[in-house]
């Protein structure tokens, strides 16, 4: 703007000078500054071509890839130029340079690698920024080239050998957990008497010899599938209520190695992230479900939504009556009087609440985090009166470790003895 004036200051000074002189040559030195001005409104074309290749653009959080930068000349003229990538948040440049200087001759091309380390999101570039200095350095001219390119990084999904689940509802398809109801499967269920067309090899023959009036024949128990939702607890209140971060990271990494065992046991299984928005991933089967519910959990951040702060708008009619929850969440005071109504319509929980006192924090005195530590224990007590499975998650563990210390409890949560 301060050259635009400058050029009317000029121009105004020369046609004055005209007027008092009566002399056209003040009007001729004009001419080049009237072009100037003409040539510096019309837009130019960039003569710039920008490639980026991405090596990876699928990632596990903290994962590492390449990426090279292409940048082609395609005008007419050599050009002194600067090339600058700007890296989305959530990318850390590991390894080269994102910034270069270099001079391109026309049809030249120049090319910056580089490495980054992604953190867990998915990360959209902005727009190649060129600047180009003419022959003398004295001007330069400005260019922002788009080039869409993505990078997703999904959470790590660990890897969870079983995961009994408490289930009290079974759909019609044959799957992998038991109905409690006689047929066909591979674990003993009852006897009964036999019926035309039973297995012969089914036949308990100390059975019969203890009553030869009449056969009786071995009866299975029946393997489906069933309906299973995981809450994820994402409310920045829930995660920050004793002033310190309790690993949002390791309830994701949870959520999705959770959902990836309960898929391959041939489950139906959705996902609900309930935090500052809610995001609903609809029921479904397979690797094309958990691709579904790894790219939810790879745009997860914390936050708070007035609407949101207590469970109570919680949409539980999304989820089949009396099927399978669990819950991932540190636990709020509020929270138990709502996990109470909602075992008591039915559904089997199981709550997994990931312990923000487990780790040694310098931001507690110690009566202040055993008064806490006693607070959270008489909270995970009373759940478990009420009949919810509740793990308490101390998180120098893996969740791995966690299912391994208490496959015991759930076991006996599946048979009803919890």
């Amino acid at each position: 703007m301060s050259r635009y004036y400058s050029l009317v200051l000029t121009a105004s000074i020369l046609l004055i000078a005209s007027l008092m002189t009566r002399t056209s040559f003040p009007l001729y030195l004009m001419l080049p500054l009237l072009w100037r001005f003409i040539r510096k409104d019309t837009p130019e074309f960039c003569p710039f071509e920008v490639e980026r290749d991405i090596k990876e653009k699928r990632l596990i959080r903290d994962g590492e890839t390449d990426i090279i930068l292409t940048v082609r000349n395609r005008g007419k003229k050599a050009a002194r130029i600067r090339i600058v990538e700007q890296l989305p948040a959530g990318l850390a440049l590991t390894e080269g340079d994102t910034n270069l200087f270099t001079k391109l001759k026309a049809g030249e091309s120049a090319a910056m690698k580089y490495r980054i380390r992604s953190g867990r999101g998915r990360h959209r570039f902005a727009a190649v920024r060129i600047t180009v200095w003419n022959a003398m350095g004295l001007e330069k001219s400005e260019y922002e080239i788009e080039k869409e390119s993505e990078i997703i990084t999904m959470a790590t999904t660990g890897h969870l050998s079983s995961l009994p689940i408490n289930v009290r509802k079974t759909l019609v398809f044959a799957g992998l957990n038991p109905s409690g109801q006689g047929g066909d499967g591979v674990y003993f269920h009852d006897v009964r008497e036999y019926r035309p067309g039973d297995p012969l090899r089914h036949i308990h023959w100390n059975g019969v010899a203890k009553n030869p009036d009449k056969l009786i024949t071995r009866e299975f128990e029946q393997e489906r599938v069933s309906d299973i939702g995981i809450i994820l607890d994402a409310r920045n209140d829930a995660y920050y209520q004793y002033g310190i971060n309790t690993y949002i990271e390791e309830t994701i990494d949870a959520a999705a190695a959770l959902s990836g065992i309960l898929l391959s046991l041939q489950n139906r299984v959705g996902l609900m992230i309930y935090g500052r928005f809610l995001d609903w991933t609809m029921p479904g089967y397979g690797k094309m479900q958990q691709e579904r519910i790894r790219r939810a959990l790879s745009s997860v951040t914390t936050g708070n939504h007035h609407v949101f702060k207590t469970l109570k708008n919680l949409p539980t009619n999304l989820f089949p009556e009396r099927s399978q929850l669990i819950f991932i969440s540190p636990l709020l005071d509020s929270d138990l009087e709502f996990l109470k109504r909602l075992r008591g319509r039915g559904y089997a929980i199981i709550v997994i609440s990931p312990d923000c006192l487990s780790r040694t924090t310098d931001s507690y005195d110690p009566l202040t985090r055993e008064i806490a530590s006693i607070q959270r224990n008489m909270l995970l007590k009373d759940l478990e009166r009420s009949g919810i499975t509740v793990l308490n998650w101390n998180m120098k563990h893996s969740m791995e470790k966690l299912i391994q210390l208490n496959k015991g409890r759930l076991r006996m949560a599946v048979r009803g003895k919890l």
